[in-house]
């Protein structure tokens, strides 16, 4: 199968990317939405590096939750957040905003997506005009100049 330049780097990055993407889409479409209250602010020490982080109570029911929100997060004690969580594991919960829900997941898509994007944009790898072909022999991927 040959296929132009573009369509070839659009298939590797939509193949190495949306592994990261429908985990998080399962993830949210299982989600519940629920209100947490901040209650303190926690500290962890990694080396000379110090974060600090959130610690968020809810309730599923009876059972109180605790939690602890993405790190650098700055809330006041007694906030009300949107928190976001699994019913069957509650470990998982996050506070509904961009960072905290999508941040692992743009940062885990990012990498490859940005190393395609260097190939492609080097026209000495794959020239520009170029067809890419597929085999399933060896040499799987040939480019045609």
């Amino acid at each position: 199968m040959t296929v132009s330049r573009n369509t070839f780097f659009l298939g590797i990055l939509l193949i190495t990317t949306m592994p990261f993407l429908l985990q998080k889409l399962a993830w949210l479409a299982n989600a519940k939405r629920t209100k947490g209250v901040m209650h303190y602010v926690g500290k962890s020490q990694s080396g000379q590096i110090v974060s600090i982080y959130p610690v968020i109570r809810f309730y599923d029911g009876k059972d109180s939750v605790w939690f602890n929100g993405a790190s650098d997060i700055l809330l006041n004690r007694g906030d009300i957040v949107p928190v976001l969580y699994q019913r069957d594991n509650h470990t998982e919960a996050k506070i509904d905003n961009f960072i905290s829900v999508w941040g692992d997941t743009v940062g885990y898509a990012a990498v490859p997506a940005i190393i395609i994007l260097i190939v492609f944009l080097q026209p000495e790898i794959v020239p520009r005009r170029s067809r890419v072909r597929l085999a399933p022999r060896s040499p799987f991927i040939f480019v045609e100049a």
